[in-house]
């Protein structure tokens, strides 16, 4: 999931829950140009979130 600078708590909660990669802008470019997902799919890093521990 693509988020913006301010995603929904409940949206990021159920990808969290269901396991679904969160990035960003940045990780999505990163994504479409390497093909693997970022270190920092496993948790969006904005304000109000951090990674799985």
């Amino acid at each position: 999931m693509v988020v913006g600078e301010s995603p929904g708590a409940s949206k990021l909660a159920k990808a969290e829950k269901l396991g679904v990669p969160v990035v960003d802008e940045a990780g999505f470019e990163s994504l479409l140009s390497t093909g693997e997902l970022p270190p920092t799919a496993s948790g969006w890093l904005g304000s109000g979130w951090s990674e799985p521990s």
